[in-house]
């Protein structure tokens, strides 16, 4: 019988625009959800990952041995890329290509971030910026097609499409949380190296 694992693999804390420490998200998480393992993505750090790490290690029997990814959200000159299994920051601004050889250069993982956000925009609000021209192109390891932002219904789907018509990345799903209620709300199913994704009802 197959065993399935729950990972959210994009939230933020205070140590970004996040509004909970990286103490009580381990807290929630390991108590309150069904997730086995998270990635800490603040924008440009790392900080809040490695103290969020730190602290699951510490209580891994309170969090049902909860395993922490070390990431960050990087603004890229040309949208955010989220970067896994890294160890140091690495600079924004760059251009997406670099991005992704920065991360490649850690031995970490580059997933292409809400790849086709533009909703935001249309009203003047600075925020989320996704690189979708370049998930066909650039080497990306994968791509959030399931983000758990109200705005990104649409913008989800046509990345889904896009993604399929082009490289056929490996998909994932994260729920972009900010906040401990909607941390969760979109994951990626794995097992193994097969990546699935769902969507929480």
């Amino acid at each position: 019988m197959d065993t399935y694992s729950k990972a959210d693999l994009h939230i933020h804390t205070i140590f970004s625009d996040g509004l909970m420490t990286p103490e009580a998200l381990i807290e929630f998480v390991g108590t309150q959800t069904d997730l086995q393992v998270i990635a800490v993505t603040d924008h440009d750090t790392i900080a809040g990952a490695l103290v969020a790490r730190v602290y699951a290690e510490r209580f891994p029997d309170d969090f049902h041995n909860l395993e922490v990814i070390v990431g960050a959200e990087i603004t890229s000159a040309d949208g955010d890329i989220l970067a896994l299994f890294i160890e140091a920051d690495i600079p924004p601004k760059l251009s997406v290509a670099e991005t992704v050889e920065c991360i490649h250069e850690q031995g970490g993982i580059a997933i292409a971030a809400h790849s086709n956000a533009h909703l935001l925009h249309y009203f003047g609000i600075e925020g989320m910026k996704g690189a979708g021209k370049y998930i066909k192109t650039i080497p990306f390891d994968g791509v959030e097609v399931r983000n758990a932002t109200p705005t990104e219904i649409y913008a989800n789907w046509v990345t889904t499409y896009s993604n399929r018509t082009g490289q056929k990345l490996a998909e994932t799903g994260g729920s972009d949380g900010h906040y401990l209620p909607t941390v969760g709300n979109a994951y990626t199913i794995f097992r193994e190296k097969q990546l699935l994704i769902c969507a929480k009802p």
